[in-house]
């Protein structure tokens, strides 16, 4: 017999994280930019999203770089550092 809590919890591990994608980013309003060393993606907000040479999708502010991997990620970095929801089109 299923114990109380199992219907808080069923489910919870069925969830898959979005990765973070060049077209999600652009479907949340970062415009693709390139120079000649680097690729980075901004939105009007001044937050920009640097893509290295390993294909990670780093986020910087003034005083941090964090790779962002998942939209779920992005969405609360954003959320935190902007002050305001990120809107994600799919």
């Amino acid at each position: 017999e299923p114990k109380h809590y199992d219907c808080l919890t069923k489910g919870m591990f069925d969830y898959v994280p979005i990765p973070l994608t060049e077209d999600i980013l652009a479907k949340c309003g970062f415009e693709k930019r390139t120079s000649l060393d680097e690729t980075h993606y901004s939105d009007n907000k001044s937050l920009p999203i640097l893509l290295n040479s390993n294909g990670d999708y780093i986020l910087c502010d003034i005083d941090i770089r964090v790779v962002v991997k998942y939209v779920h990620e992005l969405q609360n970095l954003y959320k935190a550092l902007v002050g305001v929801e990120l809107d994600v089109r799919f």
